[in-house]
């Protein structure tokens, strides 16, 4: 099938991440050879463990009580037609939410006990994300400090960026180790605790990119250079300290990720990280997009490498496979650069249908009328289309869903 290049396409700016996500969890910007992110938030989210069974929470796990038993797509439904038109958003606000409420009244038990809880049953949202995410990425958000305004250099350099000024580096400090101190109380209160453990690893990531900035690797200062290096090498011991958390909680292995990517690991380190995923990250998707990351040519990589792992992936994860194929993909490659990957549109138009019988959020229709078009696969488009209606979410997509509508002669919906 012809598959149209981005230009015909209208590109958009924005990145679509799995699930419909715009720059959420696990949001990174690069340049060449060096990370250019606004500070990455692979924010660490708990709510009461209460939350989870008395909510209307679907998951694919095991034990699960009779509360949560009720498939994705029945409780949707039941949901919308109480009136809540949008139950996968209202549902990540609430965890969110409760998350932070928890880590503010320093409930670390209740963090701990969801966190557990969300690994054992491998929970999931209506359009089939790991609550786990959302639990890391809610938290992360919580792991900063306040910073006014006129504390950053006004108009920096060729960008405008927040570059902290170094001249209030003593007082950044001060604030960060209290963040610190109340993740060590925490890791006090529970030494066991291995969501404890990757929230201090994350702390240390987030500290370090406060010194760095959010712009380009040209934009950051001299002094800042350090300090970067010394809260990344630190946060990798962290983690490199207690392995076995690894194994009880799969935000241990996108951590270590981001921080392969940071530090330009070699790629014998990176394999090796990536091999005792395949054995340990109990198909943890966000972990399988990051890792996936790496392997981008912009990195040193290649399209083959990526379709490799995708094809992988496939392989080690049963039933979920054909999932985590397209999950890979959405987060990594946006729809206009599909064509100049390796991607196999047959495998990830199943990996879709698999979602969706699964997952049937209008995020998930979103992702497969978007990357249909991309393929140029008419006949798909115009069926994810048709079952879209009203729920078309334009700022979701990577390429314009106009003229997708045009190409296809889908103008009238």
């Amino acid at each position: 099938m012809d598959r149209p290049d981005g230009a015909a396409l209208g590109i958009a700016e924005t990145q679509a991440t799995d699930c419909g996500d715009s720059a959420g969890e696990n949001a990174r910007k690069w340049t060449a050879g060096e990370a250019r992110t606004v500070r990455r938030s692979t924010a660490y989210v708990l709510f009461a463990a209460g939350m989870l069974l008395t909510g209307c929470a679907a998951h694919d796990g095991q034990g699960a009580t009779t509360a949560v038993r009720q498939s994705p797509s029945a409780v949707a439904s039941a949901l919308k037609a109480e009136g809540d038109s949008d139950p996968e958003t209202r549902l990540r606000s609430q965890i969110s939410a409760q998350i932070a409420d928890a880590w503010k009244r320093s409930d670390f038990a209740s963090l701990d006990a969801t966190a557990d809880e969300y690994v054992r049953t491998r929970a999931r949202t209506y359009s089939g994300k790991w609550r786990l995410s959302i639990f890391h990425a809610s938290l992360s958000g919580q792991l900063d400090i306040d910073w006014p305004a006129e504390w950053y250099i006004p108009e920096y350099g060729p960008c405008r960026c927040k570059i902290p000024n170094p001249a209030h580096y003593e007082e950044a400090d001060r604030r960060w180790d209290e963040v610190r101190a109340k993740v060590d109380t925490w890791i006090k209160q529970n030494p066991k605790s291995p969501h404890a453990k990757v929230v201090l690893a994350q702390m240390l990531v987030n500290r370090a990119w406060f010194y760095r900035g959010t712009g380009y690797a040209n934009t950051v200062l001299t002094e800042a250079w350090p300090l970067v290096a010394q809260y990344l090498a630190q946060s990798r011991q962290v983690l490199a300290d207690r392995p076995e958390a690894r194994m009880a909680d799969p935000g241990w292995f996108d951590v270590m990720f981001f921080l392969a990517m940071a530090q330009s690991w070699d790629e014998p380190e990176v394999t090796v990280l990536i091999q005792d995923f395949r054995k340990f990250g109990r198909s943890y998707s966000t972990a399988y997009q990051s890792a996936a990351t790496l392997m981008l040519p912009k990195w040193g990589g290649s399209y083959e490498s990526v379709e490799r792992f995708a094809q992988q992936a496939i392989i080690d994860n049963g039933n979920e496979g054909p999932d985590m194929y397209v999950r890979i993909y959405w987060n990594v490659v946006e729809a206009h650069e599909l064509p100049e990957t390796r991607a196999d549109w047959p495998t990830m138009k199943r990996g879709f249908e698999s979602i969706l019988r699964k997952y049937p959020d209008p995020r998930n229709w979103n992702g497969m009328a978007m990357y249909a078009c991309a393929a140029g696969d008419g006949t798909t488009f115009r069926q994810a289309m048709n079952h879209l209606g009203a729920n078309l979410t334009p700022d979701s997509w990577t390429i314009s869903p106009d003229q997708c509508k045009s190409r296809y002669g889908t103008d009238h919906l």
